[in-house]
């Protein structure tokens, strides 16, 4: 378990290529098998080489499930493209989250359109919407088509406050943006999968009988944390 997490540790900050990880799993495995096929003395006299090459192994496993799960890496990464003055659709992924003074959801974003082309992108993002009437229409799997420049989810200036940005990372969110009723346009149809529905619905169900059995500032504090 240790060598697997410092394997995801390294890769997050060292950022290496994954031909690098791949090469290191494949000559480390090399020396396994080597090993195991020798006799039992000299399996014994090298087994403490063994026993690094397998430590190793697991490492660079550590390193390429993380580089394969970093959305940095992705070709389609919508942030690898020049998005000024271009519209772009994307499908709301959750039920609306109500805050004070917005509604809040995370979207994944499905194409870019420029004046004469149109790209499929990935990725995804937190949209702020403005309390009014037209939100009321949009849910899980509304496709909404805007054009509006996406910020950068920034931390907070405050020294040792929560590190916002890279929680939003390790779930796939890298921007987001904030949109009023005539800065985007809802799309006809419901484009949320039957499965994605299915869990949806779940959720929502699981958090309402959390709710009815948790009363007080606990309950406030509940969808805080959805």
């Amino acid at each position: 378990m240790l060598p697997l997490t410092a394997g995801i540790i390294i890769q997050w900050y060292w950022q290496a290529a994954l031909l690098t990880s791949v090469l290191i799993l494949l000559l480390t495995s090399v020396v396994v098998i080597s090993i195991q096929l020798l006799s039992d003395f000299l399996r014994l006299k090298y087994a403490v080489l063994l026993g690094c090459a397998i430590t190793i192994s697991i490492v660079a496993i550590g390193m390429i499930v993380t580089w394969l799960n970093d959305v940095r890496n992705d070709r389609l990464l919508f942030a690898k493209n020049n998005l000024s003055d271009k519209a772009v659709i994307v499908t709301i992924k959750e039920s609306l989250i109500s805050k004070e003074k917005s509604y809040k959801a995370e979207a994944e974003l499905n194409w870019f359109i420029g004046s004469h082309t149109r790209k499929s992108v990935s990725g995804n993002i937190i949209i702020y919407f403005k309390k009014d009437s037209l939100t009321k229409h949009l849910a899980a799997g509304s496709r909404i088509i805007f054009n509006k420049n996406l910020q950068e989810i920034r931390n907070t200036d405050n020294p040792g406050g929560f590190d916002y940005k890279r929680y939003a990372l390790f779930n796939g969110i890298t921007h987001q943006v904030y949109l009023t009723a005539n800065d985007y346009v809802a799309l006809p149809g419901n484009y949320l999968p039957g499965f994605k529905k299915l869990l949806l619905n779940v959720r929502v169900y699981v958090l309402n009988a959390i709710k009815s059995n948790i009363h007080g500032k606990k309950n406030r504090a509940l969808p805080k944390l959805c």
